[in-house]
């Protein structure tokens, strides 16, 4: 309720904004989109025009290709849920404000995992709708394809949002609370 009512105010708050910020900010976002479309497009361009002597060769190529891309981003947003994570649940003077409210502590993890999670993926989402949508440009996919990515993007986020939020509760666990206890 709380991040309801903050959300709202936001969104009041930003009609107070200067439109010259707003426009700005909204024109590079759309460019960034854009331009990472076009390099996305061009790459993936590049890897079917390559000569390859069999289309099974450009498909292997192409789906190691998103391989890597995806397996890099799993680590970046491994990296950035761990400590987003770590940062909510332990550092946090709302979450110690929820621990003496009289919530569930399941109910208390809930809530900021899913506020990590937002956090954390919405650079992920901006990174690789560009990438399905020249791949499904290039390759003439059917329409079904786009709602069955999203639907990946939007499972593939918890993936990473899961070991992150695992990797700060065991850090949290394990690691002594000081320098003293360290040494």
């Amino acid at each position: 309720s709380m991040k309801w009512n903050e959300l709202r105010n936001r969104f009041r708050l930003l009609g107070n904004q200067s439109r010259l910020k707003i426009g700005v900010l909204l024109v590079f976002s759309v460019v960034f989109w854009i331009s990472l479309y076009k390099l996305f497009s061009a790459g993936l361009q590049f890897l079917s025009g390559a000569g390859l002597a069999s289309q099974y060769l450009l498909e292997d190529l192409i789906g190691s290709t998103f391989y890597v891309f995806f397996f890099a981003l799993m680590v970046m947003l491994l990296f950035s849920n761990a400590i987003i994570s770590y940062t909510s649940f332990f550092k946090s003077k709302e979450t110690a404000f929820l621990h003496a409210s009289p919530l569930r502590v399941e109910s208390i993890y809930l809530y900021k995992f899913v506020e990590s999670l937002a956090f954390s993926s919405w650079a992920f989402l901006f990174l690789g709708t560009p990438l399905m949508a020249a791949y499904g440009h290039l390759f003439h996919v059917p329409w079904h394809f786009y709602i069955t990515s999203t639907l990946f993007f939007v499972a593939f986020m918890f993936l990473p949002a899961t070991l992150g939020s695992i990797i700060a509760m065991v850090v949290t666990a394990f690691l002594p609370r000081t320098k003293k206890q360290l040494l």
